[in-house]
């Protein structure tokens, strides 16, 4: 983990804007490496791999992200509704 830490959150960087999400998001991606360890090829990169990992957390991320509501403003006080505010 301190190996690939810092590189990691570098990476992670260039997805998510919060160092909060991406220290989140590298928790998630050391839990997953070491559950699926058995599911590593020694004869490939450690590196490949964990990248692999951290590249599929990363896009699901912005993919939840992207469905998030955003709200900037309340539309029921710019567009109330009959009845409210006393006008009808």
């Amino acid at each position: 983990m301190r190996r690939y830490e810092q590189k990691s959150t570098r990476f992670g960087s260039r997805f998510l804007s919060s160092h909060e999400d991406v220290k989140d998001i590298l928790q998630e991606i050391f839990i997953k490496a070491f559950v699926n360890i058995q599911s590593f090829d020694a004869n490939q990169k450690f590196s490949a791999w964990l990248y692999r990992i951290a590249h599929n957390q990363f896009v699901d991320q912005l993919k939840k992200k992207s469905r998030e509501k955003i709200s900037f403003f309340d539309l029921d006080v710019f567009f109330p509704k009959p009845g409210r505010y006393g006008d009808g």
